[in-house]
């Protein structure tokens, strides 16, 4: 049974209960907000805490940490009340529309919740989840054979970055970043080439993909898309100065992971994009 037919069968069951149950909660932030009666703020996590189950039951990933948060952020006393009030309201409504979706269309989008889940964590103080945050992927499958370089491209290296670097600023500072991305793919299209059959191999042949997937689908260019790439650079200056090994490690994996994330949100199905998702 897929995904579509699994949710529609879980959806009609707790339906009902389900929309009562966040009803209920907005009545009860809305009597807090009146009244500032702490009772009426327990009731409200008790409402929370009931359609948590439920999401859990239903394995909704992106709508079982956003109430998970909510009910962090309403036993944090660090934060204001007024602002705690703000936020709480502001995370309710994502959650009810991104439910009332859900019902209609029957497939589970987590990521549409990644903002709504990183504005309370914010409010916390707590670090923001990324994009690709509920994306499950094998960093480690059946790669294709490729030929190995002929040519040694650790020598290149520095001058490699210096030119990722160069379309990263362009790409950053919102100067004409298809040019930007221009001088990004020339460096990748080498480091891609030039370290064929090194560990290193599987995350630049993404970042390369990546990139096309951004320039040629138009994505949106949002902050963190726009730091994805300042990541990159991180890692690369860590691969120039402790070799390919630095790809074992848990950084590399989670932003490798952020790459394909981004891979897959891209229509095209052939070429390098196509490959890599094949």
């Amino acid at each position: 049974m897929n995904q579509v037919s699994n949710i529609s069968v879980s959806i009609g069951l707790v339906r009902k209960e389900l929309e009562t149950t966040l009803q209920k909660a907005e009545n009860y932030l809305s009597q807090f907000s009146e009244s500032a009666d702490a009772a009426h703020l327990k009731l409200f996590a008790d409402e929370i805490n009931l359609a948590r189950g439920t999401f859990k039951l239903l394995e909704l990933s992106g709508a079982d940490a956003l109430a998970t948060e909510i009910l962090s952020l309403i036993g944090d006393g660090a934060v204001k009340q007024a602002i705690k009030l703000d936020v709480l309201g502001h995370a309710l409504i994502g959650l009810t529309q991104y439910i009332n979706v859900l019902m209609e269309q029957e497939v589970d989008h987590p990521i549409l919740l990644v903002p709504a889940i990183n504005m309370v964590r914010k409010v916390g103080g707590h670090r923001p989840i990324t994009e690709s945050h509920f994306f499950k992927v094998n960093l480690r499958p059946k790669l294709p054979a490729v030929e190995k370089p002929n040519f040694n491209v650790k020598p290149h290296l520095p001058r490699l970055r210096l030119m990722f670097q160069a379309g990263l600023l362009r790409v950053l500072k919102d100067q004409n970043p298809i040019v930007g991305f221009k001088l990004i793919q020339r460096s990748l299209v080498l480091l891609e080439r030039g370290l064929r059959g090194t560990m290193a191999w599987p995350f630049w042949w993404s970042c390369l993909a990546a990139l096309q997937a951004m320039a040629d689908d138009e994505y949106e260019l949002t902050l963190a898309r726009r730091m994805l790439f300042a990541r990159v650079d991180i890692l690369m200056r860590s691969m120039i100065k402790n070799g390919v090994k630095v790809f074992t490690s848990q950084a590399a994996n989670e932003l490798h992971k952020d790459l394909l994330h981004i891979i897959s949100l891209s229509p095209q199905q052939g070429g390098l994009i196509g490959d890599i998702k094949q």
